[in-house]
C-alpha cells in the first residue's frame, strides 16, 4: 500500500511538473497579476480597481495596437530575423491615413457621395496596407537577397520611414473629423460592450496569425527556416521568397496599427508609434511569449500571453504611478531576462 501511495504521489508530482513546464508563461502571468494586486493593497491603493471591469477594459483597449505589431513581428523573429521598422510604419500609415481623410488635406471622403463614404474608407485602408506591403517587400528583399543583417536593414528602413512620415504632414499632426473613419478604431461594434473595435481587430489578427503559423505551408516553412536555413534550402523550401513574405506580413500588421492609431486618437502624427517605442514593446511581448530569438520556436498562445503580460505590466506601472523613466528600466530588464531565459532553455536542449 505504501509503495502504491508513493507511486501515486510521484505520478501526481510528474503530472504537475509537466503541466507547469508546458504552461510556465501563463503561470507567470497569473503570478504577475497577483503580485500587482498585493502591491496595490500594500500601498493602500484600491486593489479591486486593478481587477475591475473598467480597468480590464482599459487594458484590453490599450494593448490592441502593440498586440497587432507583436503578432506581426513574431514571424521575423521566428525566421531568425528582426524588424525594427514597425513603429515607423505605424507613423507613416497614421500620417497617410489622416492626410487622406482630413478635411484640411486631401479629404477623400468629402469627394464621394455620403452613401459611398464606406468606399472612401476602403480606399484609405487598402492604400495604407499596400504601403505596408511595399515596405515589407523592401525589408524582406534586403534581408533575403542582399544578405544584409535584419537588424541593419530594418534600422535603415526606420530612418527612411521617419523622414517620410514627417514629409507627409510637414512634421505636424493632422486631425480628422470623420466619425465613419474613427469608428474603425474607437467605435463599439457590440452594443453594451465597452471594448472598442481596435481590440476586435487584434482578435482577427491573432486568428489569422495563428492560422498562418500552424495550418499553412508558409508557417511550416518559416519554422524550418528559423530552425536551420541551410537544411530548409536542401529540403526544397524557397527560403528567399518566404523571408520576403515574412516581412510583408509584419509590415502589413504595422500598417493596420497605424490606421487604428489615427482612427482611435482622431489624429495622425509623425511620432505615432515611435514616441511610445511600439517596436520594442512588440519585440518584448513576442520574446516574453516564448518566440525564440535564435529562431525556429514560437507558439501563438504564448504570444497572446506575452501580449497580456506586457499589457498588465504597462497598466500596473501607470496604476502605481511609476515614472516613465523607471518604466523604461523595468521593460529593458524584462527583455534581457526573457532572452537570457530563452538562451538557457535552448542550451539545455543541446
Amino acid at each position: 500500500m505504501e509503495k502504491e501511495d508513493t507511486s501515486k504521489k510521484i505520478n501526481g508530482f510528474l503530472i504537475f511538473a509537466k503541466f507547469a513546464k508546458d504552461n510556465v508563461i501563463w503561470l507567470a502571468f497569473v503570478g504577475i497579476v497577483l503580485f500587482v494586486t498585493a502591491v496595490a493593497w500594500f500601498i493602500r491603493q484600491p486593489p479591486l480597481f486593478f481587477l475591475s471591469v473598467t480597468n480590464i477594459t482599459i487594458l484590453f483597449n490599450q494593448m490592441s495596437i502593440v498586440g497587432i505589431l507583436t503578432v506581426g513581428v513574431m514571424f521575423p523573429i521566428l525566421s531568425r530575423g528582426i524588424d525594427l521598422s514597425t513603429s515607423a510604419v505605424v507613423a507613416v500609415t497614421a500620417t497617410l491615413s489622416a492626410t487622406l481623410v482630413s478635411d484640411v488635406k486631401v479629404n477623400l471622403l468629402a469627394k464621394l457621395p455620403p452613401e459611398l463614404s464606406w468606399l472612401g474608407i476602403l480606399i484609405v485602408v487598402f492604400t495604407c496596407l499596400a504601403v505596408g506591403a511595399l515596405v515589407g517587400a523592401f525589408n524582406g528583399s534586403l534581408v533575403a537577397y542582399t544578405k544584409i543583417h535584419p537588424f541593419v536593414a530594418t534600422l535603415g528602413s526606420t530612418l527612411i520611414l521617419k523622414g517620410v512620415a514627417n514629409l507627409i504632414t510637414n512634421a505636424a499632426p493632422v486631425g480628422i473629423k470623420s466619425d465613419a473613419f474613427k469608428f474603425i478604431g474607437s467605435g463599439k461594434i457590440i452594443p453594451g460592450v465597452p471594448l472598442t473595435n481596435q481590440f476586435f481587430w487584434l482578435v482577427i489578427v491573432i486568428i489569422i496569425g495563428g492560422f498562418l503559423l500552424t495550418q499553412t505551408r508558409f508557417g511550416s516553412n518559416v519554422f524550418a527556416i528559423g530552425g536551420n536555413e541551410v537544411a530548409a534550402k536542401v529540403a526544397g523550401i524557397r527560403v528567399e521568397r518566404n523571408i520576403v513574405w515574412v516581412y510583408i506580413w509584419c509590415s502589413c500588421c504595422a500598417a493596420l496599427g497605424g490606421l487604428l492609431y489615427t482612427a482611435s486618437t482622431g489624429a495622425g502624427t509623425p511620432t505615432a508609434g515611435i514616441a511610445g517605442s511600439y517596436e520594442l514593446d512588440a519585440i518584448a511581448a513576442a520574446t516574453v511569449g516564448g518566440t525564440s530569438q535564435t529562431g525556429g520556436v514560437a507558439k501563438i498562445n504564448g504570444v497572446i500571453c506575452g501580449i497580456l503580460i506586457l499589457a498588465v505590466i504597462n497598466n500596473a506601472l501607470g496604476f502605481l504611478n511609476i515614472t516613465p523613466y523607471i518604466q523604461w528600466i523595468i521593460k529593458g530588464c524584462i527583455i534581457i531576462g526573457a532572452v537570457v531565459f530563452d538562451m538557457r532553455k535552448n542550451a539545455k536542449k543541446v
